[in-house]
C-alpha cells in the first residue's frame, strides 16, 4: 500500500518519491525526444488500450506540479504519451487525452484536491481479503480524505457517465469499500464513501 497517512498504516510506502522520479524521467524523456520520431504506420487505439494508457498516465500524475505549472505540465505529459505511443493514431490519442483531462478536472473530488479540501492518502492501493470462500483482491486508484474525516474510494473509468455504467461498476466499488473497512476498522463506516471518475 502506498499511504502517506500514518494514522492508517505505520508500515506505509510513501508514493511521492516514486512519483517525483517518474515525472522527472518523463520530463527528461521529453527533452531528449526528437519531434520527427512520430511513426507513419498508425493504428486505431482499442477501448482497452486507451484505458491502459490513461490509467498509467494518472497513476503518476503529480497534482502539486499541476497546480504550479497548469497547462505547461499537461502539455509535457501529453507530448510524452503521444511520442511513446507513436504507433497509434495521433489525432485519436490527442482527442482521448484531452477528453480525459477535461473530465478529470470537472470532477468534484479532483477540484477539491486542487483546492486543498481533500488530501490524497493513497494511490494504486492494493487489497487482499479472504472471506472464507474466496480471495478478494483489488487495486483502488485513489483514496482521499476531506476536512470532515470522510474517506472517498475513487475509481477512474475510461467510459461515459451513465446510470447504466454507475450501476455496472458499483459492485466493484462496494468490494473496495468492504475491504477498506476490513483493513482499517478504526474508521467510521458512515464516513467511507465511493465514487467514480468518468473520463470519457
Amino acid at each position: 500500500p502506498s499511504l502517506n497517512n500514518n494514522s492508517l498504516n505505520k508500515n506505509y510506502i510513501n508514493i511521492s518519491d516514486i512519483l517525483d522520479r517518474k515525472i522527472s524521467k518523463l520530463e527528461n524523456d521529453i527533452k531528449n525526444t526528437d519531434d520527427d520520431e512520430y511513426s507513419e504506420d498508425i493504428e486505431f487505439i482499442s477501448y482497452k488500450d486507451i484505458g491502459i494508457i490513461i490509467h498509467n498516465m494518472l497513476e503518476y500524475f503529480d497534482f502539486d506540479k499541476y497546480k504550479k505549472e497548469n497547462d505547461k505540465y499537461l502539455e509535457k505529459i501529453k507530448s510524452y504519451i503521444i511520442k511513446s505511443n507513436n504507433h497509434y493514431n495521433k489525432e485519436q490519442l490527442i482527442e482521448s487525452l484531452n477528453t480525459a483531462f477535461k473530465k478529470l478536472f470537472e470532477n468534484k473530488h479532483i477540484q477539491n484536491i486542487l483546492l486543498g479540501e481533500e488530501e490524497i492518502v493513497s494511490r494504486e492501493h492494493t487489497f487482499q481479503h479472504y472471506d472464507d470462500k474466496k480471495m478478494i483482491t483489488g487495486k483502488i486508484d485513489i483514496i482521499t480524505k476531506n476536512k470532515n474525516n470522510e474517506y472517498f474510494i475513487l475509481d477512474y473509468k475510461t467510459s461515459e457517465q451513465s446510470e447504466y455504467n454507475i450501476n455496472k461498476y458499483q459492485y466493484q466499488l462496494n468490494n473496495y469499500k468492504y475491504m477498506f473497512q476490513k483493513v482499517f476498522n478504526n474508521i467510521d463506516k458512515d464516513k467511507t464513501k465511493t465514487d467514480i471518475i468518468f473520463l470519457k
